[in-house]
Parts: structure tokens; C-alpha cells; sequence
């Protein structure tokens, strides 16, 4: 598995997983609204640019360029973002095919705070991390059923429940609901 260094996702919960979805399903208009709200910490990514200048951006309504140029301007840009401390955040160090990072680079993440890791690693920190990470992870399921069957499947369901199961037997029997009224 790739391995790459980045700074730790701050935790989130699932009302702010549900808050920060509503906001990037919503209007552009809304997604604006929140974009600075303090449970909607965005995933910086420090990159390498075709041209050799690094850069530190996050996606929300566009990409939103933090810093480009030298490699430790980069990184301090991006800490100072992530310091702002909005759930949500954290930052990545990602290489592209043929990029490498020097010792010196990688001891400025270090120095930065940053840690090593890969894909199993930041699943397994979320897990032992983020409360109801399980039920985080369906939140976009969860929209989706709102929108195709109504706002008693949504959402609701998922604040609700206590764990996966339980919101799978709510959204079965919401269902089954549904198909005998008519």
C-alpha cells in the first residue's frame, strides 16, 4: 500500500457529517455560506505543479489555492489552515507518478508535525477515533434516500440510530412502511 504524510483528519461527528453533505449537495450559494464554517474543515492537498512549484489547494466551489511556490511555504500555509482547528480538516502530501520527496522535505514534515501513514492507517484511526464512524460513512446513503423516497428515510434516521444495524432495520422497516400504504 502507498504510503504518504499528512497531518491527522480533526475528528468530526455525525452532525457535522450531515451538515457538511447538506452544504456540498446544496446551492453554490449555500456551499458558500458554510464554506467557513467551523465543522467544515476542508482536505488540503500539498502537491507537486506540472512546472516544478509546489502547491497547497482544497476543493469546495472550485479549487482554493492556499500557496504555490517553495515546498516549505506550502507546508506552512497549510498548517496554518489546519490549525484553525474546523472538524473536518486535515492535509495530505501527495505525490504524483515520478515525484519523490528529498530528506530534507521530509524533515520538514516531520518538523511540521506531519506522520506517515496509508490508506489502512487513516481507516483505522477514524474507526478509533470519530464517534459513530459507522454511521458517518452512510451519511451519503442516507441523502440519497431522502431524496428518492421522502424526509422519513433521510438523514433523521441515521441521528436516530444508535449503530449501522439499527439504522438498517429503521431504513427496512421505513420501507416496508412505504410499500403498504399504497
Amino acid at each position: 500500500m502507498k504510503k504518504f504524510y499528512w497531518l491527522k483528519e480533526i475528528p468530526t461527528t455525525l452532525i457535522d457529517c450531515i451538515n457538511r453533505y447538506a452544504l456540498a449537495t446544496g446551492t453554490a450559494q449555500r456551499a458558500m455560506y458554510g464554506a467557513n464554517a467551523e465543522y467544515n474543515g476542508h482536505r488540503v492537498s500539498i502537491h507537486k505543479l506540472v512546472w516544478g512549484d509546489w502547491c497547497a489547494s482544497y476543493i469546495w466551489s472550485g479549487n482554493n489555492v492556499i500557496a504555490r511556490g517553495e515546498f516549505q511555504t506550502c507546508v506552512d500555509s497549510a498548517k496554518r489552515y489546519y490549525e484553525r482547528g474546523h472538524k473536518g480538516a486535515s492535509v495530505k502530501v501527495t505525490l504524483y507518478s515520478g515525484d519523490t520527496l528529498s530528506k530534507e522535505q521530509i524533515e520538514i514534515l516531520k518538523k511540521a508535525g506531519f506522520e506517515e501513514t496509508d490508506e489502512e492507517g487513516v481507516a483505522r484511526y477514524k474507526e478509533e477515533t470519530f464517534p459513530q464512524y459507522d454511521l458517518q460513512k452512510e451519511v451519503p446513503n442516507a441523502f440519497w434516500y431522502r431524496e428518492r423516497f421522502g424526509s422519513n428515510f433521510g438523514p433523521d434516521l441515521l441521528l436516530k440510530s444508535k449503530n449501522i444495524a439499527e439504522y438498517k432495520v429503521k431504513v427496512e422497516e421505513a420501507m416496508n412502511a412505504r410499500l403498504n400504504r399504497r
